[in-house]
């Protein structure tokens, strides 16, 4: 089980300052709550020498937390004070009144204003519930003097006993309303943080898209577009051929459906996020040999494959990684490069492995800018795929010198 501590930060500020504000209503509701219900009681149970005063006075006492729920909503915070201030006013006017008329009717509900007063603090700022505060004890002390139900209706003493009760409650108020404004602080939070939850959740969500999208377009370019541009490359031979030499213009055919059955394989593979085939049950070295044994027999290019046999198993990422290296640098060289010798060549050593692929054809200048996006994605797309892995890749060439492309990759940082 996690700890407090443990859990992360954002999560337990977001639920906390909701739970604080849901415990802060409870607590006031079981106070309000219980308070009314003893001075009900009390009422109930004193003598009357008329029957009509302990009902009028009970529902007078109740009236004030009924316009306290539905005026107010139990406010908490600041901004709900602050944005509709009448609901407020209106609240103390109706509390004023009904404690007024319990007053007149059983003088015993002056206990009352140990809860009516604190809602007036909670539905107003505190300067606006001092005030109110004021205009309730006036009231009550002139009811309490009009019937002489209280002191003996000594007016002194009245006054002197609403104006403790005011300077009471005015030391009261002000911790309340420093409640009122921690949860509006908390509760300000609480929507921040809420709302950085969903944007990171969003980013998330994005960056995920953007990542499969690339990851698709990077595996499609290595796989089925290379592909297809080999069946251009072979149906034009096969035109060119199929009056000279009918044996070969079927030998290309052969080719073109060998190279569509492949490249529908690996785009099932591409939206499947599986494996490259060549990898199905071979290592690197046999796919990788596989792949210039192709590459020679489609295109009549001298291929070697100097590989080391002895090499132990690669992670499935790093594999998959240098063997898309291999395929796209391969056709690199068929379709640019016009070599005569391509060769392969795979080591490890010092817990990295190696691929290199170099060839003699036409080469090109290694230093000149890239071309524009969305054209030339091969060397873009080998480089990533190695970088993403924490590996290295390289390219040397120059005009006439053929080409070197190396990838490197660290075992341990692509574990």
């Amino acid at each position: 089980m996690r700890t407090l501590q443990e859990q992360p930060a954002q999560e337990w500020s977001v639920e906390s300052a909701h739970h604080a504000r849901r415990r802060l209503r409870m607590q006031w509701a079981v106070f309000f709550l219980v308070t009314a219900l003893l001075v009900s009681a009390v009422i109930a149970l004193t003598e009357h020498d008329e029957a009509w005063r302990a009902p009028v006075a009970i529902v007078a006492l109740w009236i004030p937390l009924i316009s306290f729920r539905l005026l107010t909503s139990w406010w908490f915070t600041v901004s709900d004070m602050t944005r509709e201030p009448w609901r407020g006013w209106a609240h103390a006017a109706i509390a004023t009144a009904s404690m007024a008329v319990a007053t007149i009717a059983d003088s015993e509900s002056l206990i009352a204003l140990f809860y009516v007063v604190p809602t007036l603090y909670i539905a107003q700022t505190y300067r606006s519930a001092l005030a109110s505060t004021v205009l309730l004890h006036g009231a009550v002390a002139g009811a309490a003097i009009a019937t002489d139900a209280v002191f003996g209706g000594d007016t002194r003493l009245i006054v002197l006993g609403a104006l403790g009760s005011i300077a009471f409650s005015a030391a009261f108020g002000w911790p309340v309303e420093a409640i009122g404004i921690a949860a509006y602080r908390n509760a300000q939070l609480a929507a921040r943080l809420d709302s950085q939850q969903q944007e990171i959740a969003r980013l998330s969500r994005d960056q995920g898209v953007a990542t499969e999208r690339e990851r698709v377009a990077r595996e499609l370019h290595d796989t089925v577009t290379q592909g297809l541009v080999s069946i251009l490359a072979l149906s034009r031979a096969a035109r060119e051929a199929i009056q000279d030499d009918p044996r070969a213009a079927d030998a290309h055919l052969d080719r073109i459906g060998l190279l569509a059955r492949d490249s529908l394989d690996e785009s099932r593979r591409v939206v499947a996020a599986v494996q490259p085939g060549l990898l199905d049950g071979a290592s690197l070295h046999e796919a990788v040999a596989r792949a210039v044994e192709s590459f020679a027999d489609r295109t009549g290019v001298e291929g070697v494959a100097a590989l080391d046999a002895d090499m132990p198993p690669l992670p499935p990422a790093t594999s998959t990684a240098l063997l898309r290296v291999c395929q796209q640098a391969l056709a690199n060289a068929e379709h640019h490069a016009c070599p005569s010798r391509v060769e392969v060549s795979i080591r490890q050593s010092d817990g990295a492995v190696r691929l290199t692929v170099t060839d003699d054809g036409v080469g090109f200048d290694a230093t000149a800018p890239r071309p524009a996006p969305g054209r030339g994605r091969g060397l873009p797309d080998m480089a990533s795929r190695v970088e993403d892995l924490g590996g290295a890749f390289l390219v040397v060439s120059q005009p006439g010198s053929g080409t070197t492309v190396t990838a490197s990759i660290d075992l341990k940082e692509a574990r």
